[in-house]
């Protein structure tokens, strides 16, 4: 699956698989207008070009959804540069977290032409929320330097978009405080 293919099947994936996933939407037929004629907001440059994309978040930022049901691992052969978090909730499945160092923001917004922008400490964020099956799934791609962005990803079972926006919120704010300068 390359990095071109929607991010819902990648998700989609991974809630079956447990351990496959993707980001959601599709590709759009162009690109959508910036809400701001400036770009996407960006108050600190980070680079994530080099990070390691397993250490975004640590096992005390999700702590609030469960303790690890497997070490997380790098998914490159999915999205390159990206993490997988598998969360132990006390479901078969799981919860499942995904962390990358992804395309530039504008990119993923033409990708994810459902999605909404809000901001993660003060930085432009694109999110994208699909229910599929019993699971929400949300991704939160976060404007962090011109030419990528990052993502965080999550999937919870039996809830509500408002309810995953609100867990991922502080989980791509976590993952933010964390990249390089």
């Amino acid at each position: 699956m390359s990095r071109s293919r929607p991010v819902l099947l990648l998700l989609m994936a991974l809630v079956l698989t447990g351990c496959a996933y993707s980001v959601q939407g599709s590709p759009a037929p162009g690109a959508l207008p910036s809400s701001s004629s400036e770009g996407p907001k960006i108050p600190t440059t980070f680079t994530v070009a080099s990070a390691d994309p397993c250490t975004f978040l640590t096992q005390d930022d999700l702590k609030p959804l469960g303790p690890y049901k497997r070490e997380p691992r790098r998914q490159d052969d999915r999205i390159q540069q990206s993490c997988q978090f598998v969360l132990n909730d006390g479901s078969d499945a799981g919860i499942t977290v995904v962390t990358a160092a992804y395309l530039p923001y504008q990119d993923a917004k033409a990708k994810q032409r459902l999605g909404r922008e809000v901001f993660v400490e003060k930085h432009s964020t694109w999110l994208t929320c699909t229910q599929q099956g019993p699971d929400m799934v949300c991704t939160a791609v976060v404007a962090v330097h011109p030419e990528r962005s990052l993502l965080v990803a999550l999937a919870l079972h039996g809830a509500t978009e408002d309810k995953v926006a609100a867990t991922l919120t502080p989980l791509a704010s976590a993952a933010l405080k964390r990249l390089p300068a």
